[in-house]
């Protein structure tokens, strides 16, 4: 049965529009876990991402601060979250992506589940 609903769960995350993935709640968000939509999203196969990426390195440099204010305001009773900003693709392109996620503190597993898709015609 465990089986089963890992292969159910994974073959609906990697059917989501945009990726999925989890990270830690670590300085560079380390990512653990990406779905295929990292492809058409960022370029980058969900095993790269997860061998040689922390998601912090993918964020424009001038949304990091932001992004970065938006975490450090979480808490155990408002853990999720939404913004708006670029990433870096793997070809080098800039991309505005609108993302939601849920935070888990440090109190419980200090991880972040979260979801992207690219948005159309932002400047």
């Amino acid at each position: 049965m465990h089986a089963e609903l890992n292969i159910d769960l994974t073959a609906l995350i990697d059917n989501l529009p945009g990726m999925a993935f989890r990270c830690s709640n670590d300085a560079d968000l380390t990512i653990e876990y990406a779905s295929r939509g990292s492809v058409a999203i960022l370029g980058y196969e969900p095993s790269e991402l997860i061998r040689n990426k922390a998601f912090r390195k993918i964020v424009h440099k001038n949304d990091q601060h932001r992004n970065k204010n938006v975490l450090e305001r979480l808490s155990i009773w408002s853990p999720k979250y939404r913004l708006i900003y670029r990433i870096r693709t793997a070809n080098g392109e800039d991309k505005w992506v609108h993302y939601t996620a849920l935070s888990f503190p440090a109190q419980r597993m200090n991880r972040d589940w979260a979801h992207i898709i690219k948005l159309h015609n932002k400047k």
